[in-house]
This record gives structure tokens, sequence and C-alpha cells, in this order.
């Protein structure tokens, strides 16, 4: 994906969506919903309790896989902004002949 932002010239777009930002927020706002609900429950109902806290880890694990993938996606985008900084900066008379 980097690669492609990159040879594609299309960094500064992808920065533009806030894609992580957004996905953040959104499992965020899932889990003061499921605290919510977690405050709302009776005492007797096992089940509903269960798939709560199913829910509440579903959660933490998307949300723990999308911070891994921001600081791969953030390290490569690193490592082709340092590799085209150095191909920008070579001087002209280096540059191979055909």
């Amino acid at each position: 994906v980097a690669y492609l932002l990159k040879v594609l010239e299309l960094d500064s777009e992808f920065d533009s969506l806030h894609w992580f930002h957004s996905i953040k927020d959104r499992y965020e706002t899932e889990k003061i919903e499921l605290e919510e609900q977690t405050l709302k429950i009776k005492k007797g109902d096992e089940k509903l309790k269960q798939t709560l806290v199913l829910t509440e880890k579903r959660i933490e694990t998307y949300q723990q896989e999308f911070e891994l993938l921001f600081f791969n996606l953030s390290s490569a985008r690193i490592f082709f902004k340092r590799y085209s900084e150095v191909i920008d900066t070579k001087p002209e008379a280096e540059a191979p002949v055909n």
C-alpha cells in the first residue's frame, strides 16, 4: 500500500481521508455503547453478559489489529520517503547515461 501511494503520488490524498482516525473513533464509540449496555443489563441475564464480553474482546482485537496496521504502514511510508529523498537529491552527473 505504501509503495502504491508513493508511486501514484497519493500520499496527501490518503492522509486527507483520516482513515485510521475514523476507525479509531468508530471503535471507541462502539466501546462506549457496549459499556452503556453492560450497565443496563440485569444481574440474572448470563447469556447477554457473555455476549457483551465476547463483543468487547472482538472490539479490542480489532483495535489492536488496526493499530498494528497503522504502525506498519507508517513505517513503510517512512522507508519510501527516505528512499525517494535519496534519489531526488542525487546530482545529475552521477546519473547513469543510456
